[in-house]
């Protein structure tokens, strides 16, 4: 192998920078934070009533929440449907038989009464 060549050396450099900015382009893209959700509806699994709960963005929302009042751990996330409020797949399992408002436990569809209510979770 003999010594490389000065335009040898001119397409590797090139070809270094191209890289790197390629590199830098993708991180600066992808430093922007992904979407979160801030806005849920929550229903009482005991007696139906549907909330709407605005998080923070410092703040998780635990499934299930605590109902303000009662100190129960009732609240759970629903999403209307066709068939009404019913409890998304991943939180189905959070479901049984004996809570007075569950409508269908195969579909989550819950037996809600009125329309959601704002209901401040955080204090503020």
């Amino acid at each position: 192998m003999g010594g490389a060549k000065p335009w040898q050396i001119a397409v590797i450099v090139l070809g270094i920078l191209a890289l790197l900015w390629v590199l830098v382009f993708q991180l600066g893209s992808s430093s922007s934070t992904p979407e979160t959700r801030q806005d849920f509806v929550l229903v009482d699994v005991d007696t139906g009533e549907l909330f709407k709960v605005h998080r923070p963005d410092d703040r998780s929302l635990p499934i299930p929440a605590v109902r303000p009042g009662t100190q129960k751990l009732n609240l759970l996330p629903v999403e209307k449907t066709e068939s009404g409020w019913a409890v998304p797949d991943q939180f189905r399992n959070l479901l049984t038989k004996d809570m007075p408002a569950v409508g269908d436990l195969a579909t989550g569809v819950m037996k809600t009464t009125g329309e959601p209510e704002f209901l401040d979770l955080f204090g503020g």
